[in-house]
């Protein structure tokens, strides 16, 4: 609590502590006014008298119309007091340069000079556009971090954030006119993270009084990490989690991202069959997703129902197709209603049975008349497709066990038309073939009969 002295201030504060590393990180961005990135690549120096360090919206205005500024993006764990930092170049402070400092900050960097890593329990920033920018959000939902916001106009209290700045425009900026101009803001973020591996273990705190690598290192714990998705398109996804909309089926479930997968709510979640869903992908469990109904803000997890190689869910009932098997339909007080009412019963109930065997009766048979004309020769499918003469020979060849002979292969060129044959007449062959003892030329011979 504050004291009375502390409350009597015209910018009333207190001293905020972290419980130990990651508990807290804190984030900031700011535009180099003393430095600008050239157009076909490298730092370029303004001339500072032109520059009022007491005065920022003077220098805003100054370098408003430069397409390409040099942003520092910097972070610090407020309990040790170590400094990240990565160099962007756009016309100004973005969500993107934001998620590339949390990604390249608490990824596993496999370096043992900075092991430095994890995601922190809660966020700390200024209420900057780019730092609530709703990737960024998104990341931190996503994620369980708690991304809290000073009050506006309140710097001191991102005054980690604000010295780490101080530090390095001081310690590691003023080297720009003395390294080698880089090509890219991949090698300046090489020399960079090459500077911040030489301070953090070098430099000690003025709070704690060792150097802030070691401080972090000595007090981490394995509970304090929290790792993050290594790859770094699976983080950035993180931004981009969006939220689509679904059904409700039968049995809890219904299918979302892609038809093909289908999601179960979990047990006792008695939602109605065609409750409107809005579902979300968890990035770093795949298998689940969150789900809420948009008219009660319910939330609940989902289960990916993983399917085999025939799409059906892995563990669905095996057993016969039959009653009580995979196709069983979950007895209803109407379907036994069904097993244990005859169809005569239902239909005497609304006299619709009644005198129908007489009406049946009294229904003389009907002659229709045959049609004259040419004896349908076969019992086969009566409509004509021409087919090829190649084709027609082969299907007799095969019905004959053996090549046609030079005869009944003419006999059958001599029926073609256009090279293609009509398909009946190939089948009546084969049916009066079948009927009667093939012998030599018995092909030539049915064609001519």
């Amino acid at each position: 609590d504050l004291s009375q002295t502390q409350l009597a201030q015209d910018d009333a504060r207190r001293i905020v502590t972290s419980d130990h590393p990651n508990h807290v990180h804190i984030i900031d961005a700011t535009v180099s006014w003393r430095f600008y990135w050239r157009p076909k690549g490298g730092i370029g120096t303004r001339d500072v008298k032109l520059l009022d360090p007491q005065n920022k919206p003077d220098n805003a205005a100054l370098i408003a119309g430069d397409k390409a500024k040099l942003i520092l993006y910097t972070l610090v764990d407020h309990c040790s007091g170590l400094i990240f930092g990565r160099y962007g170049v756009s016309r100004g402070e973005n969500s993107a340069g934001i998620m590339d400092l949390l990604y390249e900050a608490w990824r596993d960097k496999q370096d043992p000079r900075f092991p430095f890593r994890g995601a922190s329990k809660k966020l700390y920033s200024d209420k900057g556009a780019a730092n609530f920018e709703k990737g960024v959000e998104s990341t931190c939902a996503e994620l369980g971090i708690p991304h809290v916001p000073h009050a506006t106009g309140n710097a001191p209290a991102g005054g980690s954030a604000e010295k780490a700045i101080n530090l390095i425009q001081d310690k590691f900026e003023y080297l720009f006119r003395f390294m080698k101009d880089p090509e890219s803001v991949d090698e300046l973020n090489k020399f960079f993270y090459g500077w911040l591996v030489w301070f953090n273990a070098t430099k000690k705190h003025s709070r704690h009084g060792h150097t802030r690598m070691s401080h972090w290192a000595n007090f981490i714990r394995e509970e304090h990490l929290r790792l993050i998705p290594e790859n770094r398109k699976d983080f950035f996804q993180l931004a981009y989690a969006y939220t689509t909309r679904a059904q409700l089926r039968s049995n809890r479930t219904f299918r979302a991202l892609g038809g093909d997968r289908l999601w179960m709510l979990p047990d006792g979640c008695n939602w109605a069959t065609g409750t409107k869903l809005l579902v979300q992908p968890m990035a770093l469990e795949p298998e689940k997703l969150k789900v809420k109904r948009p008219d009660t803000l319910e939330e609940v997890v989902a289960t990916l129902i993983k399917m085999n190689v025939h799409g059906f869910p892995v563990e669905a009932a095996h057993g016969s197709h039959g009653k009580g098997g995979i196709n069983a339909i979950t007895p209803t007080p109407a379907s036994e209603l069904r097993e244990t009412t005859s169809i005569k019963g239902l239909l005497e109930t609304y006299g619709h049975y009644e005198g129908l065997p007489d009406l049946v009766a009294a229904i003389d048979p009907i002659a229709f008349p045959r049609r004259e004309g040419t004896p349908i020769l076969s019992d086969v499918e009566t409509y004509s497709r021409p087919i090829s003469l190649f084709e027609a020979k082969l299907r007799l060849a095969d019905f004959l066990g053996q090549p046609l002979s030079e005869e009944e292969a003419a006999s059958l060129d001599a029926e073609a038309e256009n090279g293609t044959i009509d398909e009946r007449l190939v089948n009546v062959v084969i049916e009066r073939l079948s009927a009667d003892e093939p012998g030599g030329g018995a092909v030539a011979r049915v064609l001519s009969a």
